[in-house]
C-alpha cells in the first residue's frame, strides 16, 4: 500500500516521530512491491545523504531497477555506492583485517551479477566501451572472493549464464570446473551442454590440451559417481583427439568409457540379483547393446552370478552359449558361476561333470570351484563323490579352502576312513588353516579308532598336539 505508506510518513513529523533509515527502507520497499520505479527514484532523491549509501536502501533500489528491466541503472547504483565508499575516510569501512574492502554486502554483489546477466542477454555492449559484461562479472566474483564474501552456486550460475550467452565455452568450462572443485553443481544437463560445447570449440581451435584437461577433470569427478560422464561426451572427446592424431589419449578415453559403463551396468545387475530378479539381470545385457555398448566379459559374469544365486543353471548354460556367440571367451569366473548354479539347484552330479567340461575348454577349476562342489556333496551325504573330487583337487596341486577341508574331514568321519582323515588334518596344519572343534573331535575319534591303547579323549588330544 504505497499510498498509505506515503500518507503515514507525512504524518510522522506532526506525531513528533523522527524518520530514520528504516523509514526510508520501508517506503522504498513499498515502491518496489507496487512496481512504481519513477516514484521510487523520486523518493530516493529525498533520502538524507547519511542514509543514501546504506546497503539496505541500495539493495531495494537495485531490485526495483532489475524488476523493471533496467539493469544498467542497477549497475550504476552499485558503481556509485562502490565509488563513494572508496572515497570514505572511515578506515573501518575501507579496511578489514588489513585487506582493502571493495564492498561488504554480499547481496549487492549478487544483485549486480543478476543485472549483468540481464544486460548481457540484450546483446548490447556496456556504455563505457572498456570492458564486457562478462569481464565485469568475473571481476566481481574475484573481488567477492578477495573480500571474503561467501560465494554460492547462484553467483556462479549467473556468471555462467553470461558466458553461455556470449558463446564463451572455454570460460564457461573453466567456471563449471571451479564449481565442481568447490562442491557446487549446475544441473546435469547444463553441465553436459557446457562441456560438449567446450570440447567442440576447443577442437575447432586445435586446443587439444584443453580437451584433455576437460576429460581428466571429469574422469576424476566420476570416481564417486557424483558427475556421470555421458556417452556422447566420451565419444566427442575421443573423436576430437583421434582427428588430431592423438591416438594414445583417445584410447585412454575409450578405455575409461568402457570401464565406467561396465561399472554402471554391473551394479544394475548386482542390484537385480540381490532382489532375486534374475530375468531382469539378464535383460540388462540387452539394455547394454541397445545403448550402443559392447557387452563384455565382466558384465556377463556379473549376470551369471545372479543366475548362480538363483540356481538357474539352464539359464546359465543359455547365457554361456550366448557369450560364445558374441565372441566372448568364458573364464574361470564364468565356469564357477555355472557350477555354483548347479550346486545351488542341488544337482551335484551335473556340477561334477562340468568340471570336466572346464578342463576340455582349457580352464582349470580353482579352489572356489572345487569348494562349491565338495561342500554341497557332503551336505547331501554324497561322501564318496566328494572324496573323488578331493583326490582330483590334490592331484592338480590346488590348495583348498578352509570350508573344503572341513567338509572332507566330515566325509572321512562318516565313512570311517580314519587314516585319510588324519592325513587331511595334517595338511590343514601344513597350510595354516584353522582347526575347528568339529575337526579336532573327528581327529580324536580317528586316533582312538586306530590306537586301541588310547582309552580317553584327553590322551587323543595329547597325541594330536604331539
Amino acid at each position: 500500500n504505497l499510498k498509505g505508506a506515503l500518507e503515514f510518513m507525512a504524518l510522522m513529523p506532526e506525531m513528533q516521530v523522527e524518520q530514520d533509515d528504516r523509514t526510508w527502507v520501508a517506503i522504498l520497499t513499498a515502491c518496489e512491491r507496487s512496481d512504481d520505479m519513477q516514484k521510487a527514484f523520486k523518493i530516493f532523491k529525498d533520502v538524507p545523504q547519511k542514509w543514501r549509501l546504506l546497503p539496505q536502501i541500495q539493495e531495494v533500489m537495485m531490485i526495483i531497477c532489475i524488476n523493471n528491466k533496467d539493469p544498467d541503472r542497477a549497475m550504476f547504483i552499485f558503481d556509485e555506492t562502490l565509488a563513494r565508499r572508496r572515497e570514505s575516510k572511515d578506515k573501518a569501512v575501507r579496511q578489514r583485517r588489513g585487506k582493502p574492502i571493495v564492498y561488504s554486502e554480499r547481496n549487492m554483489a549478487k544483485l549486480c551479477l543478476q543485472a549483468l546477466e540481464m544486460a548481457a542477454q540484450t546483446g548490447v555492449s556496456p556504455d563505457d566501451g572498456r570492458s564486457t559484461y562478462k569481464d565485469r562479472a568475473f571481476r566481481i566474483l574475484q573481488q567477492m572472493e578477495e573480500s571474503e564474501l561467501l560465494l554460492d552456486t547462484d553467483s556462479y550460475l549467473k556468471v555462467l549464464g553470461i558466458c553461455e550467452n556470449d558463446d564463451d565455452w572455454r570460460r564457461a568450462s573453466i567456471l563449471v570446473r571451479e564449481m565442481d572443485t568447490k562442491g557446487m553443481q549446475a544441473s546435469p544437463d547444463r553441465r553436459k551442454a557446457v562441456f560438449l560445447q567446450a570440447v567442440h570449440y576447443a577442437g575447432q581451435a586445435e586446443d587439444y590440451d584443453e580437451v584433455w584437461t576437460i576429460f581428466t577433470h571429469l574422469a576424476e569427478k566420476t570416481g564417486g559417481n557424483d558427475f556421470a560422464l555421458d556417452v556422447d561426451l566420451y565419444d566427442l572427446i575421443s573423436e576430437v583427439l583421434r582427428e588430431a592424431n592423438q591416438l594414445v589419449r583417445a584410447e585412454k578415453v575409450e578405455i575409461a568409457k568402457e570401464a565406467r559403463y561396465t561399472r554402471k551396468f554391473a551394479q544394475k545387475i548386482i542390484n537385480a540379483g540381490k532382489k532375486k530378479r534374475w530375468q531382469e539381470a539378464i535383460g540388462i545385457l540387452d539394455e547394454i547393446r541397445e545403448e550402443g555398448f559392447n557387452d563384455n566379459l565382466t558384465v556377463h559374469n556379473t549376470a551369471m552370478s545372479s543366475l548362480e544365486k538363483a540356481g538357474e543353471w539352464p539359464a546359465a548354460l543359455l547365457a554361456f552359449e550366448n557369450m560364445k556367440k558374441r565372441n566372448l571367451t568364458p573364464d574361470g569366473t564364468t565356469h564357477t558361476a555355472i557350477v555354483g548354479s548347479m550346486v545351488n539347484r542341488l544337482d551335484v552330479d551335473k556340477a561334477a561333470e562340468w568340471l570336466r567340461v572346464m578342463r576340455e575348454q582349457s580352464v582349470e577349476p580353482d579352489k572356489l570351484t572345487y569348494a562349491k562342489v565338495i561342500t554341497r556333496m557332503v551336505e547331501l551325504a554324497h561322501f564318496e563323490s566328494a572324496l573323488r573330487i578331493w583326490d582330483e583337487l590334490r592331484s592338480r596341486g590346488v590348495t583348498p579352502t578352509q570350508k573344503t577341508c572341513d567338509s572332507v574331514v566330515m566325509a572321512c568321519q562318516q565313512l570311517e576312513l580314519w587314516e585319510s582323515l588324519l592325513e587331511v588334518v595334517g595338511l590343514m596344519q601344513k597350510w595354516g588353516l584353522h582347526q575347528t572343534e568339529n575337526v579336532t573331535y573327528a581327529a580324536e575319534q580317528a586316533l582312538l579308532a586306530l590306537n586301541p591303547g588310547l582309552t580317553a579323549i584327553p590322551q587323543a588330544a595329547e597325541a594330536i598336539a604331539e
